[in-house]
């Protein structure tokens, strides 16, 4: 069996940690630290003694326990609905769903009849819920505890509902979309399947040089885009035209989380080599055993592609960067 290839690791850099200023107890900055841990963001809802609904903005909102079914959430004693809280029989609580950001300002600033300004109905305790949330839970108040400057109000769970919806975020900087972050995470996933290509023309492979050493044209795949098109445009753009005959390797890098497959291609050796910018060259292949490669396994993926074509025998490797398997293919 070959030794598996690959291309160039990313460098690893070591970084100093970040020092940390003494403790501030004031409020401000107690209250900047605690804004490290994102969380959701919840609306609570209750019935003073007329009868009329209040409510706040939460994120200090926690599930207790599943046997009972216990939840918590921490009214301040700053709250002008706090008495309607701390006497409370029922409450509710209401997840928000992203795209729900103005209900959340309007329960933690406005002075107006909240009420008026969202969309809400009962639940089944007759406490009011968020229309459009994506959880809601419906509560007796199981216990009432005074902490500071809060109290922990702790509900026994009586009604939930739950939806599909992503949950609003907040943190720090502020409010954060899941939704966003989910399609963040699948774009460098997309980018963690990388395709390259071996062109010759005229006994010469066509290599980019970088700050860390010699590598093959390699470029991200897109989603949704054929592989070959991706290649041929990338090689496009580089003022390259080629043929791209077969796979050569296809291996997973658990080290750097990657996914690499490499193709060989050729130019048409009637035709002149094209002329490349900088950092790419037309290298002559009895020169490439002169070259600091950019690591050591992508050397063997280049010796092995030139050994194979001296000998008119290729093969196609398949596995991840420690082992795998050859599978054989004759030279057209």
């Amino acid at each position: 069996m070959s030794n598996p290839t690959q291309p160039p690791l990313a460098r690893s850099h070591n970084k100093a940690p970040n020092n940390t200023a003494p403790a501030d107890f004031s409020p401000d900055n107690l209250r900047a630290a605690f804004a490290n841990f994102i969380t959701g963001v919840t609306i609570v809802c209750t019935r003073n003694e007329e009868g009329i609904p209040v409510g706040f903005t939460a994120n200090s909102f926690t599930s207790v326990s599943l046997t009972p079914p216990l939840l918590l959430v921490c009214p301040s004693k700053n709250l002008s609905s706090f008495d309607a809280f701390q006497a409370c029989k029922a409450f509710s609580i209401s997840i928000l769903s992203e795209g729900q950001e103005h209900i959340s300002n309007t329960f933690a600033a406005s002075t107006q009849d909240r009420f008026d300004q969202v969309d809400w109905q009962n639940d089944p305790l007759g406490n009011p819920i968020i229309t459009g949330a994506c959880t809601h839970f419906s509560c007796d108040t199981h216990q009432c505890i005074e902490a500071g400057d809060h109290n922990i109000l702790i509900g026994h769970i009586k009604h939930f509902a739950a939806t599909k919806q992503f949950g609003l975020g907040y943190g720090s900087l502020g409010y954060f979309n899941l939704n966003m972050e989910r399609q963040n995470i699948q774009q460098r996933r997309d980018h963690m399947t990388q395709l390259g290509v071996l062109i010759t023309h005229n006994e010469k492979l066509l290599m980019c040089k970088t700050p860390s050493g010699w590598n093959l044209p390699t470029t991200p795949h897109i989603k949704g885009h054929n592989t070959l098109s991706v290649l041929k445009d990338y090689l496009g753009k580089h003022g390259v035209s080629s043929d791209i005959d077969v796979f050569f390797s296809r291996f997973n890098d658990y080290n750097n989380n990657m996914i690499y497959t490499y193709y060989r291609g050729h130019i048409n050796p009637k035709k002149p080599s094209p002329a490349v910018a900088k950092p790419y060259e037309w290298i002559a292949l009895n020169h490439l055993h002169t070259l600091d490669f950019a690591s050591e396994t992508l050397e063997v993926m280049v010796k092995r592609f030139t050994f194979e074509r001296e000998n008119g025998l290729f093969n196609f490797y398949i596995g991840d960067h420690h082992e795998g398997d050859i599978l054989r293919f004759t030279h057209s």
